[in-house]
Protein backbone atom coordinates (compact mmCIF):
# COMPACT_ATOMS: atom_id res chain seq x y z
CA UNK A 1 0.00 0.00 0.00
CA UNK A 2 1.38 3.38 -1.01
CA UNK A 3 2.11 5.69 1.90
CA UNK A 4 1.17 9.41 1.79
CA UNK A 5 4.15 11.58 0.88
CA UNK A 6 3.60 14.63 3.05
CA UNK A 7 5.58 16.53 5.69
CA UNK A 8 4.91 19.34 8.11
CA UNK A 9 6.45 22.66 7.12
CA UNK A 10 7.66 25.20 9.68
CA UNK A 11 4.21 26.75 9.78
CA UNK A 12 2.64 23.40 10.61
CA UNK A 13 0.97 23.02 7.23
CA UNK A 14 1.38 19.76 5.37
CA UNK A 15 3.06 20.07 1.99
CA UNK A 16 3.08 17.54 -0.84
CA UNK A 17 6.54 16.07 -1.33
CA UNK A 18 6.51 15.96 -5.13
CA UNK A 19 9.68 18.10 -5.02
CA UNK A 20 11.36 15.36 -2.99
CA UNK A 21 12.58 12.07 -4.37
CA UNK A 22 12.14 8.39 -3.61
CA UNK A 23 15.47 6.70 -3.01
CA UNK A 24 16.32 3.00 -2.84
CA UNK A 25 19.63 2.60 -0.96
CA UNK A 26 21.39 -0.68 -0.27
CA UNK A 27 23.69 -1.25 2.71
CA UNK A 28 22.00 1.24 5.07
CA UNK A 29 22.94 -0.44 8.32
CA UNK A 30 26.29 1.38 8.67
CA UNK A 31 28.99 3.32 6.88
CA UNK A 32 28.34 5.59 3.93
CA UNK A 33 24.96 3.99 3.25
CA UNK A 34 23.77 4.76 6.76
CA UNK A 35 24.97 8.38 6.50
CA UNK A 36 23.21 8.78 3.16
CA UNK A 37 19.94 7.38 4.50
CA UNK A 38 20.07 9.67 7.53
CA UNK A 39 20.77 12.78 5.46
CA UNK A 40 18.04 11.93 2.96
CA UNK A 41 15.45 11.41 5.67
CA UNK A 42 16.47 14.65 7.39
CA UNK A 43 15.79 16.46 4.11
CA UNK A 44 12.34 14.91 3.76
CA UNK A 45 13.10 12.44 1.00
CA UNK A 46 11.44 9.03 1.02
CA UNK A 47 13.93 6.19 1.42
CA UNK A 48 13.72 2.45 0.94
CA UNK A 49 16.30 1.04 3.34
CA UNK A 50 17.61 -2.19 1.84
CA UNK A 51 19.45 -4.23 4.47
CA UNK A 52 20.04 -7.86 5.38
CA UNK A 53 18.51 -7.32 8.83
CA UNK A 54 15.80 -4.68 9.16
CA UNK A 55 16.44 -4.45 12.91
CA UNK A 56 19.59 -2.50 12.01
CA UNK A 57 17.45 0.43 10.80
CA UNK A 58 14.59 0.20 13.31
CA UNK A 59 15.52 3.60 14.74
CA UNK A 60 15.20 5.25 11.34
CA UNK A 61 11.85 3.58 10.74
CA UNK A 62 10.56 4.76 14.11
CA UNK A 63 11.73 8.34 13.55
CA UNK A 64 10.44 8.60 9.96
CA UNK A 65 7.23 6.61 9.86
CA UNK A 66 5.94 8.14 6.62
CA UNK A 67 9.13 8.42 4.61
CA UNK A 68 11.21 5.36 5.58
CA UNK A 69 10.49 1.81 4.49
CA UNK A 70 12.78 -1.18 5.07
CA UNK A 71 13.19 -4.23 2.86
CA UNK A 72 15.22 -7.36 3.49
CA UNK A 73 17.92 -7.76 0.87
CA UNK A 74 20.90 -10.10 0.77
CA UNK A 75 22.79 -9.52 -2.48
CA UNK A 76 24.06 -13.10 -2.36
CA UNK A 77 20.42 -14.22 -2.67
CA UNK A 78 19.20 -13.17 -6.13
CA UNK A 79 15.67 -14.22 -5.18
CA UNK A 80 15.56 -11.30 -2.68
CA UNK A 81 15.91 -8.70 -5.43
CA UNK A 82 12.53 -8.80 -7.24
CA UNK A 83 10.64 -8.81 -3.93
CA UNK A 84 12.63 -5.82 -2.62
CA UNK A 85 12.02 -3.71 -5.74
CA UNK A 86 8.36 -4.75 -5.85
CA UNK A 87 7.93 -3.75 -2.19
CA UNK A 88 9.45 -0.33 -2.94
CA UNK A 89 7.07 0.20 -5.84
CA UNK A 90 4.05 -0.86 -3.78
CA UNK A 91 5.04 1.34 -0.84
CA UNK A 92 6.04 4.54 -2.63
CA UNK A 93 4.80 4.06 -6.21
CA UNK A 94 8.18 4.23 -7.97
CA UNK A 95 11.92 4.74 -7.46
CA UNK A 96 13.61 7.99 -8.48
CA UNK A 97 17.15 7.11 -7.41
CA UNK A 98 18.67 3.65 -7.03
CA UNK A 99 21.92 3.64 -5.04
CA UNK A 100 23.93 0.45 -5.21
CA UNK A 101 26.06 0.95 -2.11
CA UNK A 102 26.24 -2.44 -0.35
CA UNK A 103 29.44 -4.39 -0.75
CA UNK A 104 32.58 -5.51 0.99
CA UNK A 105 36.34 -5.74 0.47
CA UNK A 106 38.43 -8.89 0.57
CA UNK A 107 42.15 -8.19 0.63
CA UNK A 108 45.01 -10.40 -0.42
CA UNK A 109 47.27 -10.98 -3.38
CA UNK A 110 45.46 -12.25 -6.46
CA UNK A 111 47.07 -15.68 -6.02
CA UNK A 112 46.14 -15.85 -2.34
CA UNK A 113 42.36 -15.43 -2.68
CA UNK A 114 40.53 -18.60 -3.66
CA UNK A 115 38.38 -18.70 -6.78
CA UNK A 116 35.34 -19.45 -4.61
CA UNK A 117 35.97 -16.39 -2.44
CA UNK A 118 36.51 -14.27 -5.54
CA UNK A 119 33.20 -15.50 -6.97
CA UNK A 120 31.36 -14.65 -3.75
CA UNK A 121 32.90 -11.17 -3.81
CA UNK A 122 31.78 -10.67 -7.40
CA UNK A 123 28.29 -11.92 -6.54
CA UNK A 124 27.83 -9.22 -3.90
CA UNK A 125 29.73 -6.32 -5.44
CA UNK A 126 28.78 -6.79 -9.09
CA UNK A 127 25.99 -9.24 -9.81
CA UNK A 128 23.87 -7.92 -6.93
CA UNK A 129 23.86 -4.36 -8.35
CA UNK A 130 23.22 -5.69 -11.86
CA UNK A 131 20.19 -7.62 -10.59
CA UNK A 132 18.80 -4.52 -8.88
CA UNK A 133 19.36 -2.39 -11.98
CA UNK A 134 17.58 -4.93 -14.18
CA UNK A 135 14.66 -5.06 -11.72
CA UNK A 136 14.37 -1.27 -11.43
CA UNK A 137 14.81 -0.30 -15.08
CA UNK A 138 11.39 -1.37 -16.45
CA UNK A 139 9.57 1.17 -14.25
CA UNK A 140 12.22 3.82 -14.90
CA UNK A 141 11.89 3.26 -18.66
CA UNK A 142 8.13 3.46 -18.40
CA UNK A 143 8.37 6.77 -16.53
CA UNK A 144 11.25 8.05 -18.73
CA UNK A 145 12.94 9.10 -15.51
CA UNK A 146 15.39 7.79 -12.94
CA UNK A 147 18.96 7.94 -11.71
CA UNK A 148 21.18 4.94 -11.02
CA UNK A 149 24.12 5.70 -8.73
CA UNK A 150 26.67 2.92 -8.41
CA UNK A 151 29.06 3.24 -5.49
CA UNK A 152 32.38 1.99 -6.79
CA UNK A 153 35.74 2.84 -5.23
CA UNK A 154 38.85 4.72 -6.22
CA UNK A 155 40.13 1.14 -6.50
CA UNK A 156 37.66 0.67 -9.34
CA UNK A 157 39.79 3.02 -11.43
CA UNK A 158 43.29 2.64 -10.04
CA UNK A 159 44.09 -0.71 -8.41
CA UNK A 160 46.50 -1.27 -5.53
CA UNK A 161 48.38 -4.41 -4.42
CA UNK A 162 46.24 -6.61 -2.13
CA UNK A 163 43.08 -5.18 -3.76
CA UNK A 164 43.14 -7.08 -7.05
CA UNK A 165 40.02 -9.20 -6.56
CA UNK A 166 38.12 -6.33 -4.91
CA UNK A 167 39.15 -3.93 -7.67
CA UNK A 168 38.04 -6.50 -10.26
CA UNK A 169 34.49 -6.28 -8.91
CA UNK A 170 34.56 -2.48 -9.05
CA UNK A 171 36.16 -2.38 -12.51
CA UNK A 172 33.31 -4.63 -13.65
CA UNK A 173 30.76 -2.31 -12.05
CA UNK A 174 32.32 0.70 -13.75
CA UNK A 175 32.55 -0.98 -17.15
CA UNK A 176 28.90 -1.96 -16.98
CA UNK A 177 27.93 1.52 -15.78
CA UNK A 178 29.69 3.17 -18.71
CA UNK A 179 27.78 1.05 -21.19
CA UNK A 180 24.51 1.47 -19.29
CA UNK A 181 24.93 5.24 -19.39
CA UNK A 182 25.04 5.12 -23.20
CA UNK A 183 22.06 2.76 -23.37
CA UNK A 184 19.65 4.70 -21.19
CA UNK A 185 20.65 8.35 -21.56
CA UNK A 186 18.13 8.94 -24.34
CA UNK A 187 15.42 7.30 -22.22
CA UNK A 188 15.59 10.01 -19.56
CA UNK A 189 17.62 7.86 -17.15
CA UNK A 190 20.92 9.01 -15.64
CA UNK A 191 23.86 6.92 -14.47
CA UNK A 192 26.64 8.03 -12.13
CA UNK A 193 29.66 6.14 -10.81
CA UNK A 194 30.80 7.35 -7.38
CA UNK A 195 34.39 6.58 -6.40
CA UNK A 196 34.88 7.02 -2.63
CA UNK A 197 38.44 7.27 -1.37
CA UNK A 198 39.48 7.01 2.27
CA UNK A 199 36.06 7.51 3.85
CA UNK A 200 36.16 7.68 7.65
CA UNK A 201 33.76 4.84 8.42
CA UNK A 202 34.39 1.37 9.87
CA UNK A 203 35.30 0.06 6.40
CA UNK A 204 38.91 -0.54 7.48
CA UNK A 205 38.01 -1.87 10.93
CA UNK A 206 38.39 -5.46 12.06
CA UNK A 207 34.60 -5.75 11.83
CA UNK A 208 34.46 -4.90 8.14
CA UNK A 209 37.81 -5.57 6.52
CA UNK A 210 38.28 -9.15 5.39
CA UNK A 211 41.73 -10.51 4.65
CA UNK A 212 42.50 -13.79 2.91
CA UNK A 213 43.35 -16.66 5.25
CA UNK A 214 46.02 -17.78 2.80
CA UNK A 215 49.28 -15.83 2.77
CA UNK A 216 52.28 -16.46 0.53
CA UNK A 217 55.56 -14.99 1.86
CA UNK A 218 56.63 -13.79 -1.59
CA UNK A 219 53.84 -11.19 -1.42
CA UNK A 220 54.71 -9.78 1.99
CA UNK A 221 56.44 -6.75 0.47
CA UNK A 222 53.55 -5.81 -1.85
CA UNK A 223 50.39 -7.16 -0.28
CA UNK A 224 51.67 -6.97 3.27
CA UNK A 225 52.89 -3.40 2.99
CA UNK A 226 49.60 -2.18 1.50
CA UNK A 227 47.47 -3.84 4.18
CA UNK A 228 49.73 -2.28 6.81
CA UNK A 229 49.01 1.13 5.24
CA UNK A 230 45.28 0.46 5.41
CA UNK A 231 45.53 -0.52 9.07
CA UNK A 232 47.51 2.62 9.87
CA UNK A 233 44.96 4.80 8.07
CA UNK A 234 41.95 3.45 9.97
CA UNK A 235 40.33 6.30 11.87
CA UNK A 236 42.15 9.06 10.02
CA UNK A 237 40.74 8.70 6.51
CA UNK A 238 40.40 12.08 4.75
CA UNK A 239 36.82 11.83 3.44
CA UNK A 240 33.88 12.79 5.68
CA UNK A 241 31.01 10.30 5.16
CA UNK A 242 28.34 12.91 5.93
CA UNK A 243 29.79 15.34 3.41
CA UNK A 244 30.11 12.46 0.99
CA UNK A 245 26.43 11.67 1.46
CA UNK A 246 25.50 15.30 0.86
CA UNK A 247 27.61 15.28 -2.32
CA UNK A 248 25.71 12.23 -3.59
CA UNK A 249 22.45 14.07 -2.93
CA UNK A 250 23.70 17.02 -5.00
CA UNK A 251 24.57 14.65 -7.84
CA UNK A 252 20.99 13.39 -7.85
CA UNK A 253 19.67 16.96 -7.98
CA UNK A 254 21.91 17.95 -10.90
CA UNK A 255 20.32 18.38 -14.31
CA UNK A 256 23.37 16.89 -16.02
CA UNK A 257 25.28 14.85 -13.42
CA UNK A 258 28.71 13.43 -14.27
CA UNK A 259 29.25 9.83 -15.26
CA UNK A 260 32.10 9.64 -12.72
CA UNK A 261 32.47 11.45 -9.40
CA UNK A 262 35.54 11.13 -7.14
CA UNK A 263 35.78 11.79 -3.41
CA UNK A 264 38.36 14.25 -2.03
CA UNK A 265 41.74 15.56 -3.13
CA UNK A 266 43.51 12.23 -2.59
CA UNK A 267 41.04 10.54 -4.90
CA UNK A 268 41.56 13.14 -7.61
CA UNK A 269 45.32 12.65 -7.30
CA UNK A 270 45.04 8.89 -7.76
CA UNK A 271 42.87 9.28 -10.84
CA UNK A 272 45.27 11.79 -12.35
CA UNK A 273 48.23 9.52 -11.59
CA UNK A 274 46.48 6.64 -13.37
CA UNK A 275 45.65 8.86 -16.36
CA UNK A 276 49.30 9.98 -16.53
CA UNK A 277 50.42 6.35 -16.44
CA UNK A 278 48.09 5.46 -19.31
CA UNK A 279 49.17 8.52 -21.31
CA UNK A 280 52.84 7.57 -20.84
CA UNK A 281 52.23 4.03 -22.10
CA UNK A 282 50.31 5.39 -25.10
CA UNK A 283 53.13 7.78 -25.93
CA UNK A 284 56.04 5.40 -25.27
CA UNK A 285 54.52 2.58 -27.32
CA UNK A 286 52.72 4.62 -29.98
CA UNK A 287 54.87 3.40 -32.87
CA UNK A 288 54.30 -0.25 -32.02
CA UNK A 289 50.57 0.40 -31.61
CA UNK A 290 50.38 2.02 -35.03
CA UNK A 291 52.40 -0.80 -36.59
CA UNK A 292 49.45 -3.20 -36.34
CA UNK A 293 47.28 -1.01 -38.60
CA UNK A 294 46.44 -2.41 -42.05
CA UNK A 295 48.68 -0.79 -44.64
CA UNK A 296 47.15 0.91 -47.66
CA UNK A 297 46.71 -1.65 -50.41
CA UNK A 298 47.29 -4.62 -48.09
CA UNK A 299 45.10 -7.63 -48.86
CA UNK A 300 45.67 -9.24 -45.47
Amino acid sequence: MMRPRVRADLDGQETNLHSRMIWFVTGCSRGLGRCLAEELLKDGHSVVLAVRDTNAVSDLLAAHTETAHAVTLDLNKPSDIPAAIDSAHKWFGHIDVLVNNAGYALLGAVEEISINDARNLMETNYFGPVGLIQAALPMMRQRKSGHIINISSIGGFAALPSCGQYSATKFALEGMSGALHQEVSDLGIKVTIVEPNGVRTDFLSDRSLRISDTTIPDYDRSRGAQIAKFNAANGSQPSDPVLGARAIMKLAEAKTPPLRFVFAAAGIERVRAKLSEVEKDLSDWKDLSLSVTFQLGSSK
